[in-house]
C-alpha cells in the first residue's frame, strides 16, 4: 500500500474509532441514568391508579410474548449450522491475543484490549479487529476497501443518532421536558 493510501486508511480508522468511542460514551451515559429514568416513570405510573392497572396488564401480555419469542429463538439457534470464522478474522485475532492475553501480559490496558478483541471476534467484527491492530501497532495486510470502512462508519453515526433519540438520553438532557418525555415513553409502552 502506498504512503498516501496508508494515510487515508489511517484517517478512516480514526473516524471509525472516534464514532466507536462516542457510542461507548453514550451507551455508558444512558446506562448510568437508566435506573433513575425507570424510577421516574414508575413514580408517574404509580401516582395514577388507572394508568397503573393498564400498564401492569400490558406488561403481563408483553412478558408472555417475550417468553414465547425466547423459546422460538432457542429452537432456531439449535437448527442453525454455526459457520466457522473468517480466516482473516482468526489470523488477526490470534495476533492481537498474543500481545494482550491476561495470562501472558500483566498490563491492565492490554488486558482491556484483549476483552475488546474477544468481543469483536465473537461478533465477527473484522473492521474493529483491524482498528485494534492499528491501536496496538500490529502489522497486517488490509483486505478491506475504503468504501467498506466508510459504510461501517456511517452505521456508527446512525447508531449515535438512534441513541440520542432514545427516551432516556432525551430525558437526561432536557430537564424542562422530563415529564413530557416520560409520558411519551409510558404511552409507547401501552
Amino acid at each position: 500500500m502506498d504512503h498516501l493510501n496508508q494515510l487515508k486508511i489511517k484517517s478512516l480508522f480514526k473516524k471509525y474509532d472516534y464514532y466507536s468511542s462516542e457510542i461507548e460514551w453514550r451507551e455508558e451515559y444512558i446506562s448510568e441514568n437508566e435506573n433513575d429514568f425507570i424510577k421516574y416513570t414508575q413514580d408517574i405510573i404509580n401516582s395514577n391508579e388507572e394508568l397503573k392497572e393498564l400498564y401492569d396488564l400490558k406488561r403481563e401480555k408483553k412478558k408472555e410474548k417475550i417468553s414465547e419469542k425466547i423459546q422460538n429463538t432457542k429452537d432456531l439457534e439449535k437448527s442453525i449450522d454455526h459457520k466457522s470464522k473468517d480466516p482473516k478474522l482468526k489470523k488477526l485475532f490470534r495476533k492481537v491475543v498474543k500481545e494482550t492475553h491476561p495470562d501472558k501480559v500483566k498490563s491492565r490496558k492490554l488486558n482491556k484490549m484483549y476483552m475488546k478483541v474477544v468481543k469483536s471476534y465473537d461478533s465477527d467484527d473484522l473492521l474493529d479487529v483491524y482498528r485494534i491492530c492499528n491501536e496496538l501497532n500490529i502489522d497486517y495486510t488490509l483486505e478491506l476497501d475504503e468504501k467498506y470502512i466508510i459504510k461501517e462508519t456511517k452505521k456508527l453515526q446512525s447508531r449515535i443518532i438512534f441513541l440520542e433519540n432514545s427516551y432516556i438520553y432525551r430525558w437526561i438532557n432536557d430537564e424542562k421536558k422530563r415529564d413530557k418525555i416520560a409520558l411519551e415513553y409510558i404511552n409507547q409502552q401501552l
